[in-house]
């Protein structure tokens, strides 16, 4: 969007909220059933579709904050790092609060664990496998090749 008509749009939002807040404070809003009706049902549709798209948004969220900390000039580590945890701790709490079915809201306890292994798995894994990369590329093993060649001091198959 060019940047003009991003700013315009803002300004007239902003224009709007304060028109609405002046109104509100002279008390000059008169209620609407027909509105409240409409946004009743704007909010009960929302309601029903965040469950399904709170996971796949919140992916999004964490993407774009990775790149938005990257074009920062942010370390690596801490533009991997935050983005993962903030994204893990939101998961949790929607988790909790608005999960897709009601008979799949976990216990807390559940949570817990889920919790304990994304911190494993996303947190702790990364470095431990990096670590044993980098020693076996240390040791003149090359890591991708290592599966594929025998164990020293073993032989080859024989064909018989």
């Amino acid at each position: 969007m060019p940047y003009p008509l991003l700013l315009g749009t803002q300004l007239l939002i902003l224009a709007w909220m304060m028109s609405t807040a002046w109104r509100v404070t002279c008390a000059t809003v008169q209620p609407s059933r027909k509105s409240g009706r409409l946004l009743l049902g704007v909010a009960t549709a929302m309601a029903k579709l965040l469950p399904s798209i709170h996971y796949p948004a919140a992916m999004v969220a964490a993407f774009s904050l990775f790149a938005a900390l990257q074009a920062a000039g942010m370390p690596l580590v801490v533009s991997t790092y935050v983005p993962v945890l903030l994204v893990a701790a939101l998961v949790a709490w929607l988790e909790l609060r608005q999960p897709s079915r009601d008979a799949w809201r976990p216990a807390t306890r559940e949570v817990g664990t889920d919790l304990t292994f994304m911190i494993v798995v996303q947190l702790a894994l990364p470095p431990m496998v990096g670590i044993e990369y980098q020693a076996k590329r240390e040791s003149g093993i090359h890591p991708l090749n290592a599966a594929s060649r025998p164990a020293s001091g073993s032989r080859p198959p024989q064909k018989g």
